[in-house]
């Protein structure tokens, strides 16, 4: 593991949230040199704008931010996002508007917390950013129910019974990921790629889940 991975990672609340992304980044690439290459170049302004425009409003700062800095996995080592894949700016897009018609049924979801998450099968106000391949995404919630956060991190998709806040906002979900990539590993492809994974090989979703409730 490379030293940046083990060594404590705690911030302030002043502390930059460009410092914080790429912190957790070096993290990445210090625990796996795998990754140095895994991530795409930072989105440009106009690219940030128009993923907006497609899903008609603003991306949040520090969501902004991280676009700036990393446009997503470039798919040849996937999983940056703790096993999850980060989504480029366009490819948030893409899965806001193929989730977008699910918010239009309704599917009685548990808040974990309660009454952190409202619970709809998807709001118009949740913008996924990272996911597997299979219907399991991140989302940030811009419209949390009575006690939640504006901006907290949550898992969503069509085939989930409960939704969790695994983070208050994405300054503190990457945070505790760059506190938790000594608990990751990889799994080598035969194209010579490689996946992040948790060593005990549970979905990165619930292993999430799990480590949040305790």
């Amino acid at each position: 593991m490379g030293l940046i991975a083990r060594q404590d990672v705690g911030t302030t609340d002043s502390e930059d949230f460009i410092t914080i992304a790429r912190r957790y980044i070096i993290a990445v690439e210090s625990a796996f040199p795998q990754f140095i290459n895994a991530q795409n170049a930072g989105a440009e302004a106009q690219e940030i704008e128009q993923a907006e425009n497609q899903i008609g409003f603003k991306f949040p700062p520090d969501l902004a931010k991280l676009y700036s800095i990393i446009d997503g996995d470039n798919y040849e080592f996937g999983g940056l996002m703790l096993g999850l894949n980060l989504f480029a700016c366009d490819e948030v897009a893409d899965a806001y508007n193929a989730l977008l018609p699910l918010a239009d049924l309704h599917k009685d979801i548990l808040s974990v917390p309660k009454k952190m998450i409202k619970n709809n099968l998807f709001n118009p106000k949740w913008i996924p950013f990272a996911g597997d391949t299979e219907g399991a995404y991140l989302a940030i919630d811009l419209d949390p129910d009575s006690e939640g956060t504006y901006g907290q991190i949550i898992n969503i998709g069509e085939n989930e019974t409960q939704h969790t806040v695994v983070g208050v906002s994405l300054r503190d979900f990457l945070i505790f990921a760059t506190q938790k990539i000594s608990q990751m590993d990889i799994d080598l492809l035969p194209d010579n790629g490689c996946n992040m994974r948790q060593k005990d090989k549970i979905h990165t979703i619930d292993w999430l889940l799990s480590q949040k409730r305790t």
